[in-house]
């Protein structure tokens, strides 16, 4: 009984009360895209946590081990991200490269340098897979927040909008009753400046959060493409050892 007494004097729900039929719709609009809103931020949270930490424990398994096997058969012990994505992506690649490559090293292509033209071709074949596969999760990074973007930018003016029309009609409906007082005014200006206030409520968490995420994913989108560079540096030590010199019969090490 006593929250319903103190809904009905709260100054909120009187002004939202004293609204017209289009100053209450802007204004519940308001509030619905900004509970929307609030869901993305609270799923991007979420999932800017999952991948740090799977940015971490992927980091800390490919520094601490050189062999690629190795960092291969840790991948199910860890949080997938998309480093371990790109990693396993990449080391499929790089091991039918090396297949292919070990036809030139059996003696069967005998010139050096279509040998090493075949080991150029496969970094670049290996560099634009990984350029496009990095591309792909990078765009994951920022899925949604062009919502957060559109809410932050046009929120305030939705809310001016309702503003400007209450104002409207207040002026317009003293018109009509032919008086001025101040406590008519006063109390239909207020009541339509209710959805400016819906409308910052709703632009300001989205503007924060829009421009944290923007943020997360540069400093993700960094992280992949360093990781990028060194398992492209790796891949091409690899690719350059698989090919020694033709009918050379020593076993050769693979990834």
């Amino acid at each position: 009984m006593d929250i319903l007494l103190a809904a009905k004097d709260s100054v909120v729900v009187s002004l939202f009360s004293q609204m017209d039929p289009l100053g209450i719709a802007i204004t519940v609009s308001l509030l619905v895209v900004s509970v929307y809103s609030w869901s993305v931020i609270l799923e991007r949270i979420f999932f800017f946590r999952q991948m740090a930490r799977g940015f971490w424990e992927f980091e800390r398994i490919f520094r601490k081990s050189h062999d690629l096997k190795e960092v291969s058969a840790s991948l199910d012990d860890i949080p997938p991200s998309p480093l371990s994505r790109i990693f396993k992506k990449g080391h499929a690649l790089l091991k039918d490269s090396l297949q292919l490559l070990e036809i030139a090293g059996s003696g069967r292509i005998q010139e050096p340098g279509l040998r090493s033209g075949m080991v150029e071709m496969q970094i670049d074949l290996l560099k634009e897979s990984l350029a496009i596969c990095a591309d792909e999760e990078a765009a994951s990074f920022e899925r949604r927040l062009g919502v957060l973007g559109t809410i932050a930018a046009a929120g305030p003016f939705v809310g001016l909008l309702g503003t400007v029309w209450g104002i409207m009609v207040a002026f317009h409906s003293m018109g009509g009753a032919g008086t001025a007082e101040f406590k008519i005014v006063a109390a239909g200006i207020s009541s339509a400046l209710l959805t400016t206030v819906a409308g910052l409520v709703a632009a300001i968490p989205a503007l924060v959060s829009h421009n944290y995420f923007i943020q997360k994913s540069r400093q993700f989108g960094a992280r992949i493409d360093d990781f990028n560079d060194r398992f492209q540096r790796l891949a091409g030590h690899w690719l350059v050892r698989a090919i020694p010199a033709p009918r050379e019969s020593q076993t050769r090490a693979k990834p």
